[in-house]
């Protein structure tokens, strides 16, 4: 007769009290019905003794697979396939089976079992069971029903979330609604999670929004971690963003930023007002569109106000995202807003592959190819060539355009605004940054993109604006499995935080002027962008970093140069620097709230 023994359950024979994990074993050993009759044979207590419960455990399931028991997952899952057979091994009488099933994991013993097999099986059983209730949450506030930590986020949950990690530490646990939550406000946290561990944290969570895309997941903002991802990634940085194909477009964007500079010196010569944001947004859209789209505009296809639209629907707080029974009533209208933007958007994109599969277009040559002509030259090709999985079709290369275009649109033209901004409340920084044009470049000529590897101090405003105001204020990933990092246990689907606005101004790393906009806290330091350096990631790191990274740093270093070299600015209306509203909005990206103005005066002598 078989006697079922469930040691995996509820913590209600759990010991207070008791610290040691090899106390909690023998504790939870004692219970057994038997346990007299192996203390009396000195096997058992003799074990508990020595010390020597974990590597009784390390000789049946191996050292490396012993903290790996998942609850919530079937056990041969986690457990090799040689080690439970080397399981059985010990048990050559059959004296014990595994059973999986839901949470449980049942020992089976013979009702007269006895010896040292008896007592492995209970130890495997008492340890897994520890396992699950041995388990440290980060701290974090109280969560109220339903809503969680919700209310606690307000206008700015990028500082709502730095002011609670400030009295719960840089690895903080919230409840937002029914989403449980990590969030990671410092360098060092942030390194565990996106380089030590990046494998488990390489996952998005998904959005509602991805019910309304027809190939949401298809793209690499959204696909799930695995063999499609790496290979849309792959797709992404050795075919369409290299160095060679950024360098192929770069007579496009010197065109239409000297194009933007004559517009420009029309406004100078008239003391006229700009709309600093919005000229450069126009900018940046026309560029992106040109080089991803082969037109910078359309009146058929109003592809950046789509984009625009797409991109603040996709960041605007949505309710469902955190308690999901919510989102069949719809209360906020954005299902209904998605749907029609998506729609339109996905009717331009099919209109624009179909233009250019049209064997009669004469817009593209062999010399010059637009992103979009590359991706469709790969049609029907397999991504990964070696194993010819993942063939690209038309859904793949619309989800790939959809993200370059969404993407790329507003991050470098609201990194561009906040650094003209700081730039504004700081006349010596703004100064400083020209005169190092004057002596680079000279007052003759246009900033060209071989002169910013040149230019050090514009490098160093850059860093700094990216450390202040990051495009990404917070960063989502969700974790693939149960983990326990720095002490704290993880559960699997819990989404995780980076906020980078709290780490870009952590006083332990920039010193007690974290707050001001001070360029030469970068001088003779070696910090870079590329992601290696966790106190400044504006662009992520590790897997899911940015792929469009240079291009992001190109677009804004040119842009930022040419007008700083081009034009002396000033505020409108007599306003001085510190009345300068400097609050942001949070949505996709962290912009102004209010747009910058300026008045531009031109400051080159006889351009070339």
């Amino acid at each position: 007769m078989l006697r079922p023994f469930n040691w995996i359950g509820p913590r209600m024979d759990f010991i207070p009290g008791i610290d040691g994990p090899s106390e909690v074993v023998a504790a939870r050993a004692t219970r057994l019905p038997i346990y007299s009759s192996f203390a009396k044979e000195g096997n058992l207590s003799d074990l508990f003794a020595k010390g020597e419960v974990f590597s009784t455990l390390c000789n049946v399931v191996g050292i490396e697979d012993v903290g790996n028991i998942r609850v919530g997952k079937d056990v041969h899952k986690v457990i090799k396939p040689s080690r439970l057979v080397e399981l059985k091994q010990v048990f050559p009488k059959e004296k014990f089976l595994l059973e999986f099933g839901g949470n449980c994991i049942n020992m089976m013993l013979e009702q007269d079992a006895s010896g040292e097999d008896a007592v492995r099986g209970w130890l495997v059983a008492a340890y897994a069971a520890q396992v699950q209730e041995d388990r440290t949450h980060p701290p974090g506030p109280k969560a109220l029903p339903v809503i969680g930590s919700l209310l606690f986020l307000g206008k700015f949950p990028h500082r709502a979330l730095q002011d609670l990690a400030k009295k719960y530490g840089p690895i903080m646990s919230i409840k937002l609604g029914q989403v449980p939550t990590i969030v990671v406000s410092s360098a060092e946290a942030a390194e565990l999670f996106l380089k030590t561990h990046d494998t488990v944290f390489a996952n998005r969570p998904s959005p509602q929004v991805l019910k309304f895309m027809p190939y949401g997941n298809k793209g690499i903002v959204f696909a799930e971690y695995g063999p499609y991802w790496r290979n849309v990634r792959s797709l992404c940085t050795t075919k369409l963003l290299t160095a060679s194909k950024l360098n192929l477009f770069a007579p496009l964007r010197r065109e239409e930023l000297g194009l933007f500079v004559k517009s420009l010196e029309k406004a100078a010569a008239s003391r006229d007002v700009v709309n600093v944001s919005e000229q450069v947004q126009e900018l940046l859209d026309k560029i992106v569109c040109k080089m991803v789209l082969g037109r910078s505009k359309d009146d058929r296809f109003n592809v950046q106000g789509l984009a625009k639209g797409f991109g603040q629907l996709v960041g605007s707080f949505n309710v469902a995202d955190y308690i999901s029974w919510m989102g069949i009533f719809d209360l906020q209208g954005l299902n209904g807003k998605l749907k029609k933007t998506i729609k339109a958007f996905d009717q331009v994109l099919d209109e624009i592959v179909e233009e250019y599969e049209d064997p009669s277009n004469n817009k593209k040559t062999a010399q010059s190819k637009y992103l979009v002509d590359i991706l469709l030259s790969l049609m029907h090709q397999p991504m990964d060539h070696s194993k010819h999985e993942h063939f690209i079709d038309r859904t793949h290369i619309k989800a790939i355009l959809l993200d370059m275009v969404s993407a790329s649109f507003e991050t470098s033209a609201t990194a561009i605004e906040w650094a003209m901004s700081e730039l504004l409340r700081h006349p010596r920084v703004m100064k400083k940054l020209q005169d190092e044009l004057s002596d680079v470049v000279g007052t003759n000529r246009l900033v060209e993109e071989y002169d910013l590897t040149k230019l050090p101090y514009l490098n160093m405003v850059v860093k700094e604006t990216l450390r202040l105001y990051p495009v990404l204020a917070l960063v989502p990933r969700q974790s693939s499995e149960d983990i326990t990092i720095d002490g704290y246990f993880i559960k699997e689907k819990s989404t995780i935080i980076i906020n980078l606005w709290a780490i870009g101004r952590d006083p332990k790393v920039w010193s007690d002027n974290a707050e001001i906009f001070y360029p030469e806290r970068f001088e003779n330091n070696q910090i870079d962008l590329k992601g290696h350096d966790f106190q400044l990631i504006p662009f992520g790191s590790g897997r899911r970093g940015c792929p469009g990274l240079q291009l992001g740093l190109t677009n804004l270093g040119f842009v930022l140069a040419q007008l700083m070299h081009c034009f002396y600015w000033e505020l409108p209306f007599n306003m001085s620097p510190d009345d300068l509203d400097m609050t942001e909005k949070f949505y996709a990206s962290l912009g102004r709230s209010k747009p910058l103005l300026a008045i531009p005066t031109c400051r080159l002598l006889n351009k070339a």
